[in-house]
């Protein structure tokens, strides 16, 4: 059994590294992600026309430029910050260098995406406003000019599939943590006949390995099902994995161990 589990690891750690979309560069395509690409793209614009004059009107709570946790963001071609209402503390600091709890230095990176594509989307871990804790996030930054001087403007969103809505925190009796570091997750899962999880998401890859025959119902958000039958001894692998809700529709216990990346 041990061999099969690290086989897995092994073919998921594989997939995320050969997979671009695995890797989290853009968000999913999604309402969201076109509104905050739109409302970079106006504010580019705007910055073009008005200069730093816009930027009173950026700050505005509960606007179309900062609304929820999203709200703009602008540095100069060196790194320094130039606008970010919700971190004001942060305006006036070069934070070139500055690497997430996973090792991107997304602040160069935004640099990076403007100089050479334009503009583009960067995934990095960030605080929602008002918090400490870390959270995933996806930007949009694009290159602009304030004041007649080259710069960058962003805007993102934080990942609704965190933890808040991860198996182990939506039915904590089925799913249950049995190792993890910064970058894996291992989580032990068992559903008895007739059992089903509540909504929740394993993030962009996971892999996941039978201990037992399993016949198994898949509920997705949209009503649609999908049914299927694992074998005991049998892997699995799976990338871009949306919110779901399992059912164990067989007569036995099923059991599974599941690895995530984080």
């Amino acid at each position: 059994m041990i061999k099969h589990i690290l086989g897995c690891i092994a073919l998921a750690t594989i997939v995320m590294a050969s997979n671009p979309a695995a890797a989290d560069e853009a968000p999913p395509t999604s309402e969201q992600a076109t509104k905050i690409e739109a409302m970079v793209n106006k504010a580019a614009a705007l910055c073009e026309s008005k200069g730093k004059a816009a930027f009173t009107e950026f700050s505005k709570r509960d606007s179309e430029w900062w609304f929820g946790n999203t709200y703009l963001f602008a540095y100069d071609q060196k790194l320094n910050v130039l606008l970010n209402p919700a971190f004001p503390k942060r305006v006036g600091t070069n934070p070139s260098g500055e690497k997430d709890a996973k090792g991107k230095a997304f602040h160069d990176e935004f640099l990076n995406v403007a100089q050479t594509k334009g503009s583009g989307w960067v995934d990095y871990m960030f605080p929602k406003p008002g918090q400490t804790e870390l959270s995933k996030k996806w930007s949009y930054v694009k290159a602009t000019n304030i004041n007649g001087t080259p710069a960058i403007i962003g805007a993102g969103f934080y990942d609704t599939m965190d933890d808040v809505r991860r198996s182990f925190v939506a039915s904590p009796d089925i799913y249950k943590v049995i190792g993890e570091n910064e970058q894996y997750r291992i989580i032990e899962a068992t559903w008895q006949p007739g059992q089903r999880d509540k909504l929740h998401s394993h993030g962009k890859t996971v892999a996941s390995y039978a201990l037992t025959d399993c016949q198994m119902r898949n509920h997705l958000p949209d009503g649609k099902t999908q049914e299927g039958e694992r074998k005991a001894g049998s892997t699995s692998v799976r990338t871009a994995n949306l919110n779901h809700s399992m059912e164990n529709v067989g007569k036995t216990v099923c059991k599974q161990i599941i690895f995530e990346l984080k």
